[in-house]
């Protein structure tokens, strides 16, 4: 099956290092700032994009990734990355740390529930109850 968005974050990826895109379960492998730069750009894709298929494209890339590691570099990666008071963003976040069962969830599920940010407030109660 041919999928753009999927062949489209492939080609992001092996920009960033020839043939990222074929061994992101051995990204360990690779220097440390490639590989937190390829964190940052699937992660970039999965809470900026508009598109469902550049979401879910960068969600399946990143779940590909051993969990290890990443758990490792992602809250740097959040930090450098998402806009936690942009509702469409602090969205997709959680919904992208509920598909990796990362246990920076409630974290960020809490940071929205203590915000003085009503809009995402409203978005980590929300999707705290999915």
């Amino acid at each position: 099956m041919n999928n753009p968005f999927l062949n489209d974050m492939c080609r992001k990826l092996n920009l960033l290092h020839p043939g990222a895109s074929d061994r992101l379960d051995r990204i360990d492998e690779l220097p440390d700032p490639v590989g937190r730069s390829i964190v940052n750009t699937l992660l970039e894709a999965a809470c900026q994009s508009q598109h469902v298929g550049n979401i879910m494209s960068a969600r399946k890339a990143m779940l590909a990734i051993p969990p290890l590691w990443l758990s490792g570099v992602l809250c740097d990666a959040i930090e450098e990355v998402v806009d936690l008071n942009d509702e469409w963003e602090y969205r997709r976040l959680i919904e992208l740390l509920k598909e990796l069962k990362s246990e920076l969830l409630k974290n960020y599920l809490d940071y929205g529930m203590d915000s003085g940010n009503g809009v995402i407030h409203e978005a980590a109660t929300d999707l705290n109850n999915c």
